[in-house]
């Protein structure tokens, strides 16, 4: 530490010592009445003042009254105004909870010292308990001046409370007033008017929505209006200006440069013309600044001037193009409850009705809720690119003299429909549309429009029936010329319309027998509900899709709900350029789901068509269409058995048997196979005999299958033919390497 500090440091201490003798002498000099926490006014709350009133002296001359009514608090002196909520309550709680830690006796002598004589100001108040008084004198104390002297009149004692005081004491009017300028409902209003020197916008809220009233008539952009309204509703002081202006030349708000005007009516002829008292109106003149960061503003019929944001000043100054909605159609597609759309000479309209869509024009039936969403937000998106008031429907080079098409649409509460008019393509590739209750055109893209020429058959439900498992009793079907049938049986093996949910399905045609029961279930859950995969051609196309001569069939029977007899519904498909469709009652043609066709030709029998126990097997012979090779077993060994005989891998003949056990077929062609010679397995490519212990299994494949990829495959004896995909002809057809064993 160098010698400059050290001075400084005693100097330091040497005056804190006499500012501590002259406390201490002073405290030494006046009696201490009382020392701890007491409240100056005991059992006084906030809410029981009603009026607070503040007054100070030169050099700063002041009075300011606060008062409350209805709970809530306005300056009544100096100037008539709100007060801030905040602002004002805090005084009256300071006041009522007011605590001091000690009283001294008040002296002649020592008055003038605490600032007491003359006071700094006088804080009186209003309660239930009647009119209280404080004179309010200087702060007190080290570390910060925490406390302040005050006394009430008549009093021989002052009381150092919480210094806050002083700040009381020392506020001025505009310290307590509120800087919100509007008060006001956002929800009542109805009416808008916006004035300037060359135009004049009136908007009105019609059944909620915002429409544009003068100079045009024309659909509002809601969310530029609300901008307008929340502005309003929170539009503050930046600077009280004047409260009484001898002028208001000097502030532009002589003749302002906007005039707002906010109303409860919702302008029709039939209704009551609102009071003065309803009315919000404002008016906002010149910039107040250079910067242009604040306007001049007053608040009707009051007298007073404010400054306002720029910022809020724009947002509420918005010319007709930015309060014209940008959206050509404006649907709420919670509340739409109709809609129709007409493009070239296609027409589809659909309703609303417990909460799900159905269509009404050109058929009847129920709507595809995802479509119809889709055609929604297509029509939300139409974006206008361009108004214009000069645009007559009876020009033809605008091409609304013949409209291209019209779009209705209504809303849950709407009396009437809303129409657009969509003009035809003009010769430099503009289109027009003219919102149906205005005399406005908006040019929008071509494009866009072209998207809504849909066929009216993309808006069909594509549930062909949605039905529960349970309810089904029996299903037939016939495809790749083989008819199958299965049964739900009761526990006592005959077909029973009461048979409990758990009962067995059985194949009963076209042979009888027991099916896998899991399998069983996975069909009935693809039958149960069948879903187009598009619509495509009305019931009169059906010819050109083959659906003359089906060659699928599927049929369920349904319990009734009361028990008493089956219900019948019916599916036909055919195949034509490598897709599936189909022909159902009250829906177009359809595309079927590839899904339903698979599920139809899966095996119903459980496991694959080689089953058997691999630890039995002592001998296997394949027989390919260029070699034959039989291996037998003696114990865990395997070995070649004939001609060309070489050492087998120990490991391969046991993996080769796993894999015959893991052949999935992809489809049964047939149940019943009566003649083999149609499916090539008279004489078959593959041959594989597995010598067993009790009985032989032979699995032929044939060269031959229903298509590409496919192979027709039985098990000898079985009446079953199969088909095998590549997958599972891979685990079969081996080559004889396969199985040799190399060092």
């Amino acid at each position: 530490m160098n010698y400059r500090t050290t001075v400084i440091l005693a100097v330091m201490a040497i005056v804190v010592g006499i500012a501590l003798f002259f406390v201490f002498q002073h405290e030494r000099q006046t009696t201490i009445i009382v020392e701890g926490q007491n409240r100056l006014f005991a059992s006084l709350t906030a809410s029981d003042i009603s009026e607070i009133v503040i007054e100070r002296g030169q050099p700063d001359p002041q009075r300011v009254v606060l008062e409350r009514f209805d709970s809530q608090w306005r300056l009544r002196e100096p100037v008539a105004a709100l007060a801030g909520a905040d602002e004002a309550q805090h005084v009256a709680t300071l006041l009522a909870g007011l605590q001091y830690d000690r009283s001294l006796e008040l002296t002649s002598e020592n008055a003038a010292q605490f600032g007491l004589a003359p006071p700094m100001a006088t804080v009186s108040f209003r309660s239930t308990s009647g009119r209280h008084e404080l004179l309010v004198g200087s702060a007190a104390g080290l570390a910060g001046d925490q406390f302040a002297y005050v006394t009430r009149p008549g009093d021989s004692v002052a009381y150092l409370v919480d210094r806050q005081i002083n700040s009381v004491a020392a506020a001025d009017a505009e310290d307590f007033r509120s800087r919100s300028l509007l008060e006001f409902d956002p929800q009542s209003i109805n009416t808008i008017k916006l004035e300037r020197d060359d135009q004049t916008i009136i908007l009105h809220r019609t059944e909620g929505q915002w429409r544009l009233a003068e100079p045009v008539r024309a659909l509002a952009g809601q969310q530029a209006v609300d901008t307008i309204i929340q502005n309003l509703a929170q539009l503050q002081a930046a600077q009280f200006v004047d409260d009484e202006p001898q002028s208001l030349d000097e502030f532009g708000l002589d003749n302002p440069q906007l005039s707002v005007e906010l109303s409860p009516s919702d302008g029709f002829p039939s209704a009551e013309e609102p009071s003065e008292s309803d009315l919000v109106r404002v008016n906002f003149g010149l910039h107040a600044d250079l910067d242009r960061n604040l306007v001049y503003a007053r608040v009707l019929p009051q007298a007073n001037v404010y400054s306002v944001a720029g910022t809020a000043f724009r947002d509420i100054n918005k010319g007709l193009d930015q309060l014209r909605s940008n959206r050509l159609v404006n649907l709420d597609p919670e509340s739409l409850e109709f809609l129709s759309i007409e493009v070239d000479g296609t027409s589809v309209s659909l309703e609303r009705e417990d909460n799900r869509w159905r269509m009404t024009a050109p058929e009847k039936a129920n709507a595809d809720s995802a479509e119809v969403n889709r055609l929604l937000r297509t029509l939300s998106e139409l974006e206008v690119r361009a108004w214009s008031d000069k645009v007559s429907l009876a020009d033809p080079s605008v091409g609304l003299d013949a409209p291209r098409g019209t779009i209705r649409w209504r809303h849950k509460g709407e009396t009437q429909n809303n129409f657009v008019r969509i003009g035809r393509r003009t010769a430099d590739d503009r289109q027009w549309a003219m919102e149906g209750r205005s005399n406005i055109a908006a040019a929008i893209n071509p494009a866009a429009i072209d998207a809504l020429n849909r066929s009216w058959m993309s808006l069909y439900d594509r549930t062909i029936w949605d039905v529960s498992p349970q309810q089904i009793r029996r299903v037939r079907w016939t495809l790749d010329g083989q008819t199958v049938t299965i049964e739900r049986l009761d526990s006592t093996g005959g077909d029973s319309a009461t048979a409990a949910a758990d009962d067995a399905w059985r194949m009963t045609s076209p042979v009888e027998m027991a099916i896998d029961q899991q399998r069983a279930e996975t069909l009935l859950q693809a039958a149960a509900t069948v879903r187009a995969a598009d619509f495509v051609a009305p019931v009169s196309a059906a010819m050109d899709y083959d659906l003359d001569e089906p060659n699928l069939q599927l049929t369920l029977w349904l319990q009734l709900p009361d028990g008493d007899g089956l219900k019948q519904m019916d599916l036909a498909g055919a195949l034509k350029d490598g897709r599936w469709y189909g022909l159902a009652a009250d829906v177009p043609l359809m595309a079927l789901p590839e899904s339903l066709i698979h599920a139809l030709r899966r095996p119903l029998t459980g496991g694959g068509p080689v089953d058997f126990d691999a630890s039995r097997v002592s001998q296997i012979e394949i027989t390919s269409p260029d070699w034959q090779l039989i291996l037998g077993r003696s114990g865990a060994d395997w070995s070649v058995l004939g001609d060309a005989p070489f050492d087998v891998n120990p490991d391969r003949p046991a993996a080769y048997l796993e894999d015959l056990q893991e052949v999935e077929p992809f489809s049964v062609a047939s149940y019943k196979a009566d003649n083999l010679v149609d499916y090539g397995l008279e004489e078959p490519q593959w041959s594989i005999l597995l010598r067993i212990l009790g009985g032989d299994i032979e699995l032929l494949v044939s060269g031959n299958g229903p298509e590409d990829g496919l192979k027709y495959a039985t098990v000898k004896g079985t009446g079953i033919v199969y088909t095998l995909d590549a997958t599972s002809l891979s685990r079969i057809q081996r080559q004889r390497l396969f199985f040799r064993q190399t060092n």
